[in-house]
């Protein structure tokens, strides 16, 4: 250390040590306690996110793929959106503890990563698009729950009773809406007549409508498809580049990453890990993912153009709201 730092440090040291000169009564000016980073080090262990924490893991900005190139645009938070934010924290950090998200800044990172992106930006808790050939079971809750095979394996996963009749034959409806592209096998009318009840129809509905379930649902697609497995591998961040107009925009690919949005987008990893790059809106989510890991974490390092690792990603604009 050169001099000039050395006695920069031993000044602001001396300066901190002020336990002798204190003279409080009944504390000796020689006495143990606890270093601050410790006390520091255990409330991060916490994991639950404040409103402004969760508003944090939004990006200020994103690459999107649109109809004609690539988009390099702004993301807006309206007030709609953080009333949202408001009502559901509680419900949404309540299921990442019980489901060991919130313990480890990595899984914290690889939920949010998707969950964000998949709400657009927790925008919509219901897909609504009653256009969808899966609709009405449509994408609800922090990971889009959608068609009946998944809502079915909610409900069973909360205790619900679905005789496996009923449980085949939405099966079989949402397979002939799939090969055909006919919401009309799924409609509500023509499973009533294979046991889907009134209560089953308002246990969709809350998915999208009631945060315990939107939160429930995401905690439980996390279990059942393993996302921990690939969210606890430390990021291996590759830079790569998108051009809008003449300029390149850096984002960062992680391949650990993107077996986690495989799993939220098909419901298992890709066996070949270069067809990540198939899931949908895998871009926007890298940079979600990436936006996440510089709020939710310390010490990651991004690599540039010439493979120099900065403290902060390139082309990174923090949200300070």
């Amino acid at each position: 250390m050169p001099k000039g730092d050395y006695d920069k440090l031993k000044s602001h040291q001396k300066a901190m040590a002020f336990w002798e000169d204190a003279g409080l009564a009944g504390i000796g000016s020689k006495h143990w306690h606890f270093p601050p980073k410790e006390f520091v080090g255990a409330f991060r262990k916490c994991g639950w996110l404040s409103e402004r924490e969760l508003t944090q893991l939004l990006p200020s900005n994103i690459l999107r793929k649109g109809n004609s190139g690539w988009l390099f645009e702004a993301v807006a938070i309206g007030t709609a959106t953080k009333s949202k934010i408001s009502t559901v924290k509680d419900d949404l950090n309540k299921a990442l503890r019980k489901f060991l998200i919130s313990g480890s800044p990595f899984r914290m990172a690889a939920f949010f990563g998707n969950s964000t992106q998949e709400t657009q930006w927790f925008g919509k808790l219901h897909e609504n698009d009653s256009s969808a050939r899966y609709s009405p079971w449509d994408g609800r809750g922090f990971f889009q729950l959608t068609w009946p095979d998944n809502y079915v394996k909610y409900w069973r996963f909360r205790g619900r009773k679905i005789s496996e009749s009923t449980a085949k034959s939405l099966s079989a409806a949402a397979k002939s809406a799939d090969k055909t592209r006919d919401k009309s096998y799924l409609a509500d009318a023509a499973l009533t007549s294979k046991g889907l009840t009134s209560e089953m129809i308002r246990w969709r509905s809350d998915v999208g409508d009631k945060g315990h379930d939107a939160a429930m649902s995401a905690g439980a697609y996390w279990a059942w498809t393993g996302a921990a497995q690939f969210a606890d591998k430390s990021p291996v961040l590759v830079r790569d580049t998108e051009q809008v107009g003449t300029k390149n925009y850096v984002y960062y690919t992680c391949e650990s990453f993107g077996q986690v949005a495989s799993t939220v987008n098909y419901g298992r990893p890709m066996p070949d890990p270069s067809k990540i790059k198939s899931v949908y809106g895998i871009v926007t989510r890298y940079q979600a993912y990436t936006n996440a890991l510089t709020v939710l974490t310390e010490l990651m390092s991004y690599p540039d153009a010439v493979g120099k690792l900065n403290e902060k990603p390139e082309d990174f604009k923090p949200r300070r709201e």
